[in-house]
């Protein structure tokens, strides 16, 4: 489980320096003190990271087959990382942030049939606690 951020700790040497998660999984708390950070600032523990989630607390994720437009062909494999893949390869975004709004648009615009004939929906999110913008 990937839910609190004490399980991504442990390591000073990433202390002021983002920390980029991507979650693909279903989903089912903590404080930290200030850590003194090079050049005397202080930052908790849980500055600086980034976390990407297939799915909302509490929502399953999904997976189906559907076209890649990347590839031309038919696939199969969960929505979220095939929006990450498809915001990555074929949009011109320049920012963490920015890219994972569009992962969110992309996910949430997929639509697949469950038991019964339920339509099947699915919302990603990301969390962030970046003091600073994230450009590649």
């Amino acid at each position: 489980e990937l839910d609190s951020f004490s399980k991504l700790l442990g390591c000073p040497l990433l202390t002021g320096k983002p920390k980029m998660a991507f979650i693909q999984c279903c989903r089912g708390e903590c404080t930290a003190p200030p850590q003194v950070v090079e050049g005397g600032s202080h930052s908790s523990e849980q500055s600086d990271f980034f976390l990407s989630y297939a799915s909302v607390p509490g929502a399953p994720s999904y997976k189906s087959s559907f076209p890649n437009p990347i590839e031309q062909q038919e696939c199969g494999g969960a929505w979220y990382i095939h929006a990450l893949h498809d915001a990555i390869m074929t949009k011109n975004i320049r920012s963490i942030n920015s890219l994972n709004s569009e992962v969110n648009f992309i996910v949430a615009e997929q639509q697949g049939v469950g038991r019964n004939n339920a339509v099947l929906k699915q919302c990603s999110m990301f969390l962030s606690t970046l003091r600073y913008q994230v450009h590649f």
